[in-house]
C-alpha cells in the first residue's frame, strides 16, 4: 500500500510482518501498543513500515517463532544488545538480537590478532555469562577484569557489585496521582536472599515518588556506589588501554 510516496502498511500487511494474525493486530491498536497505525481518509489504518519495526509489541513466545530461543534472549539482554522494560520487544530488536547471535558464533581468523593503526593489538579474547557472573559474585572489581574486556571500541561495558544499581527520578506522570513520578532503576545484578545471582533488565517504573518525596536512602546509597564504580571503571580503563599500548608498541 503506498500513500503519497511513503511506504504505508494495513492491517493485513503488518500481520504478515509482525508474523502474528489480524486479529492479534487489531487487539494490539486497540490497546494502544500500536498506536503509529492511522486512520486515512479513505478510512483504512495504516501506518509506516518503520513504525511498525521500531514498535515494541512481541513478547518473548513471538520471539522463539522467528528463531531466538530463550537463552540467545537471556544473552543479549545481558550485553545490552536490547532493552525490554516491559517484557516487549521490536522487529528491529530482534534483527538485532539475531545478529548478535550469528556474530557471538566462533569463526577462525588465519590472519592471527588484529592491529590498529595506533599500533595496538587486539587479541582474541573470550568473556561469556559465566565469567560474568563469576566476576559480578566476586565484587566485580575492575582490577581483577582481564585485559581484553578492555580491548574494544568506545567504553567497556560496566560491571557492578551485586545489588548495586542506579536509580533515576523519570518525568513520566504516574496515572490518577497528580504531582507523582515513576523512578527508573537501570539494569544489573541482583542477588536474591537465596543466593542466586539473578540479571535484571531496565525498569522504567521500579518506584513511585509523590510530590515532595526523595528517593530512599537505600536509593541514594546504591547511586553512590554506582557512580563510584564508574570512576574506578574508567580510571581503569585509561591505565589499562595505556598500558596495553606501550607494552605493544616495545614488541613491534
Amino acid at each position: 500500500m503506498e500513500g503519497r510516496g511513503i511506504d504505508l502498511l494495513g492491517v493485513a500487511e503488518a500481520a504478515a510482518l509482525l508474523g502474528v494474525t489480524k486479529r492479534t493486530v487489531f487487539r494490539w491498536i486497540h490497546e494502544g501498543a500500536l498506536a503509529c497505525f492511522k486512520r486515512s481518509p479513505q478510512g483504512w489504518q495504516a501506518a509506516t513500515r518503520d513504525e511498525i519495526r521500531a514498535a515494541r509489541v512481541l513478547r518473548p513466545q513471538n520471539l522463539r517463532d522467528k528463531g531466538i530461543h530463550d537463552e540467545l534472549l537471556d544473552r543479549a539482554l545481558r550485553r545490552r544488545i536490547v532493552s525490554s522494560p516491559d517484557g516487549r520487544y521490536s522487529l528491529n530488536d530482534v534483527e538485532a538480537i539475531l545478529a548478535f547471535g550469528a556474530a557471538a558464533k566462533p569463526t577462525p581468523n588465519p590472519a592471527g590478532p588484529v592491529r590498529r593503526q595506533s599500533g595496538f593489538v587486539i587479541k582474541a579474547f573470550e568473556w561469556n555469562e559465566e565469567m560474568e557472573e563469576a566476576h559480578v559474585q566476586a565484587g566485580a572489581s575492575v582490577e581483577k577484569l582481564p585485559d581484553g574486556y578492555f580491548e574494544v571500541e568506545g567504553d567497556p561495558p560496566l560491571l557492578t557489585p551485586p545489588n548495586v544499581f542506579l536509580h533515576e527520578v523519570t518525568s513520566e506522570p504516574v496515572p490518577g496521582r497528580p504531582g507523582a513520578r515513576f523512578v527508573r532503576r537501570l539494569s544489573g545484578y541482583e542477588l536474591g536472599d537465596d543466593g542466586v545471582l539473578r540479571w535484571c533488565e531496565q525498569n522504567d517504573r521500579f518506584d513511585i515518588l509523590e510530590p515532595g518525596e526523595s528517593l530512599k536512602p537505600e536509593q541514594v546509597a546504591s547511586n553512590r556506589k554506582y557512580y563510584l564504580q564508574m570512576w574506578r571503571m574508567k580510571r581503569e580503563t585509561y591505565r589499562r588501554r595505556r598500558r596495553l599500548r606501550r607494552e605493544s608498541k616495545l614488541s613491534q
